[in-house]
């Protein structure tokens, strides 16, 4: 049940109606149980029928097994055992190519999902060993909350806690006037992303792929490392509009219903180095990462050697721990080790060059520097235009990358790495251009419509956007399902 399908407009519209009209709060809880089952039983249908739920099913009862045990031994040994567990589990059951040779073959099951419900069980998990209260975690409550529909297939990652208040809320949000419209608004948006924006940077990804394979397209005749820097930012485009608008989507759904779920961007193409871009992008994720993995290593680093000269640099190990990790984790391939360490890194060595550029230029001189335009706009550039190399192991393959370095050299390699960052930089600042004239020119304020009208011209346009999506065949299935 793809986002973009029938199947999923009708069961949202059915539980935001229900949802709203139910007035207990039991009966709302009802709804969403309802909800979640239908959701994840709809991709057995996919698969091998009810059977292909079994290993997810025994997944989760093994989740809640290992969550008693928890509350029971709060030691760390406990936890370590615990945790070693359900990520080996895990490991079995995505398939990882390195443990392939040592499975015998199997019946097809579903493995989607499989990544978010891991991280929010090892939330219940950590935090109930530490002594965190997890209060009122019932066997319903844990499945809604390790399956929200809304949120199964790629997040957000909501705490338990903010998740518990939502569902024990009794009294509903008002979805009047503006909230309606804003509402309709974000939905719109996302779904302008998932079938227009990022159909459009498919386009042009795959144009240049294929004109660099010399089958021509409309890339003919561009130089080779330019195609291949426009193509590194179009797939950074393409991920950047499909994950967002799907999380615009599922966001606004929520509130729809009246149900909060937590951001998951803040404009991380704007970010001026790619520390700061994780904060924007996938922030819950990101969240997740530094409470469970960058905090206890660099605290770990303290511990272990408490000089106070290092102590800045136990960050830049921390980063590249915990960024390997996070790389790592978005597949099962190989290759995906190789994101893994360009990502952590890239990272790392952001961490490192800020310790030495505050070093050698002073707290002062480092913040102006850092206040400078054209400096931050090219920081952006290659923020992104780094980011884009990481993520080439998802469409570049290994025979593409060897007959580039034949075709134009290491030099040509650069020289579309230089090219990405200034087209990186420039786009950025066109935007900041377009961001002035609006607000000088004040042009929103002239479009300040009575609530009525701006709902109902947001209403025409879900439905028209909507039905674009249901008739276009090119539009992308949502890519970090696979994930």
């Amino acid at each position: 049940m793809g986002l973009l399908s029938l199947q999923f407009l009708l069961l949202v519209s059915i539980v935001i109606i229900l949802y709203r009209v139910v007035p207990w709060q039991s009966g709302r809880v009802a709804v969403l149980t309802a909800a979640n089952v239908v959701f994840v039983a709809s991709f057995a249908s996919f698969a091998d029928g009810p059977a292909a739920l079994l290993p997810f099913a025994a997944y989760l009862l093994q989740g809640w097994i290992c969550i008693q045990a928890l509350r029971v031994y709060q030691s760390r040994l406990a936890l370590g055992v615990a945790v070693g567990w359900m990520v080996c589990v895990f490991i079995v059951l995505k398939q990882y190519s390195f443990i392939q040779p040592l499975l015998e073959p199997a019946h097809v099951y579903v493995t989607l999902g499989f990544s978010y419900v891991l991280f929010r069980v090892l939330h219940l998990m950590i935090d109930t060993a530490t002594g965190e209260k997890i209060e009122g975690l019932s066997p319903l409550r844990y499945f809604n909350y390790t399956c929200m529909f809304l949120s199964f297939v790629s997040g957000p990652i909501q705490r338990y806690e903010d998740y518990a208040r939502e569902e024990t809320r009794r009294d509903q949000p008002r979805l009047d006037g503006p909230q309606f419209f804003a509402v309709l608004t974000r939905v719109i948006i996302g779904l302008i992303k998932l079938v227009f924006l990022a159909p459009a940077a498919t386009t042009v990804l795959e144009g240049c792929l294929r004109s660099m394979a010399g089958a021509g397209g409309l890339a003919s005749g561009v130089p080779e490392f330019v195609q291949l820097a426009t193509a590194n930012l179009a797939f950074v485009l393409f991920l950047y509009w499909n994950f967002s608008g799907s999380m615009d989507v599922v966001i606004g759904a929520g509130r729809a219903m009246g149900f909060t779920l937590p951001e998951n961007f803040n404009r991380p193409l704007g970010a001026p180095n790619l520390i700061d871009f994780w904060t924007r992008w996938h922030m819950t994720l990101s969240n997740w990462f530094r409470v469970y993995l960058f905090n206890p290593t660099v605290t770990f680093l303290t511990r272990l050697h408490t000089n106070v000269r290092l102590a800045p640099y136990y960050g830049v190990i921390g980063f590249f721990v915990t960024f390997f990790v996070m790389g790592a984790w978005h597949g099962t391939t190989a290759v995906i080790i190789l994101h893994g360490l360009i990502l952590g890194a890239g990272v790392s060595l952001n961490k490192f060059y800020q310790i030495k550029m505050r070093s050698w230029l002073g707290k002062k001189r480092h913040l102006k520097l850092n206040d400078n335009y054209i400096y931050t706009r090219l920081s952006n550039g290659l923020t992104i235009t780094v980011l884009g190399v990481a993520l080439a192991c998802f469409w570049l393959e290994g025979s593409d990358l060897h007959r580039l370095v034949r075709t134009i050299g290491y030099t040509g390699l650069a020289s579309a790495f230089g090219c990405s960052v200034l087209l990186t930089a420039i786009a950025a600042t066109f935007i900041d251009g377009l961001r002035w004239f609006t607000a000088k020119t004040r042009i929103d304020q002239g479009l300040a419509w009575p609530w009525s009208r701006q709902a109902l011209v947001a209403l025409g346009l879900l439905l028209l956007v909507m039905y674009a999506a249901l008739t276009k065949s090119d539009a992308p299935a949502f890519v970090y399902a696979t994930f």
